[in-house]
């Protein structure tokens, strides 16, 4: 979705109708068009070319597209208007199809031998993309549902999950209960800090491959918190995700300003924060490939 164009969401009850529902339909199924047309030229070229490898993701990929398509017609195609309530079921049912498109790129991209440096790689990526637009554009059209919070925990921190390392900095204990239980069963390992300044303590005394921060953390504030951050050699690298409400979005610019690499809002959403965990972790690696390849350059 655009920067300057509106969410269809406008309140939590009413009807979206005519216009506005024309208008997610119409960006819904632009996205999943894209998604398929990207799968079958992959499918085309990677069987022209003799590429048996990875044909099975390809081809799940774009039959979890082509139900994605049906789940979306079925929810807005030829109706005059449709009660915003209804939205978060059509979310539920495209969200594992997505998920399941982001398992199988995940795993083509995994494979860098077939796929890296290549215009299938860049098609790819471009899947992701698609994706993570349609995942958003149905999730900022969907009312927020009421959740029941669990019991607080005391944070932890580091876990014992072996995956990327990140560091959760949230003042509110509920919510870093919930978040790290969330972030652990999808692999990660989970540092969490009740304020900027516990989470300075913890950057001093652990290493971490990603930092999701709350602009609004207590004590030392998220942006004074980011600015330390980025202030340490130790620390410059590692890249910083901000986290906000959707009414602190001011926040978010300030921190991106200040060398963030990207953003999230609650509530918490799993595929949405995994999809962009996992961008900004991409990102950081290829950028560490690419200086660690110039290294090799400048020294032969």
């Amino acid at each position: 979705m655009s920067a300057g164009t509106p969410s269809p969401r406008m309140h939590n009850g009413g009807e979206l109708a005519n216009a506005e529902l024309s208008e997610l339909r119409h960006r819904a199924r632009i996205r999943v068009n894209q998604i398929l047309g990207y799968a079958e030229m992959l499918i085309e070229d990677t069987s022209a070319a003799g590429v048996t490898k990875g044909l099975e993701a390809l081809r799940n990929i774009y039959s979890s597209g082509r139900a994605a398509l049906v789940d979306i017609n079925d929810a807005l195609a030829n109706r005059q208007s449709v009660d915003r309530l209804e939205l978060p079921h059509l979310y539920d049912r495209v969200r594992p199809r997505s998920e399941r498109i982001l398992n199988c790129v995940d795993e083509l991209l995994r494979d860098a031998e077939a796929w890296a440096g290549s215009d299938w790689q860049t098609d790819l990526y471009l899947i992701r993309k698609e994706t993570l637009s349609l995942v958003e554009l149905l999730s900022s059209a969907a009312p927020p549902q009421p959740v029941e919070d669990p019991v607080p925990a005391r944070p932890k921190p580091a876990s014992h999950v072996t995956g990327p390392r990140l560091m959760l900095v949230d003042g509110n204990a509920t919510h870093r209960f919930k978040i790290s239980r969330r972030l652990e069963r999808a692999g990660y390992a989970i540092g969490a800090a009740a304020s900027g300044t516990e989470a300075l303590d913890l950057a001093a005394a652990e290493v971490f491959d990603l930092v999701l921060l709350d602009v609004m953390a207590p004590l030392t504030d998220g942006i004074e918190t980011l600015g330390r951050l980025k202030k340490n050699p130790r620390f410059a690298s590692v890249p910083v995700i901000a986290v906000s409400a959707p009414d602190e979005l001011d926040g978010v610019v300030r921190a991106i300003e200040m060398g963030a690499d990207d953003y999230v809002t609650k509530p918490f959403d799993p595929v949405l924060w995994r999809i962009r965990i996992d961008g900004v972790l991409e990102r950081r690696r290829l950028r560490q490939e690419l200086s660690f390849r110039d290294k090799l350059a400048s020294q032969g």
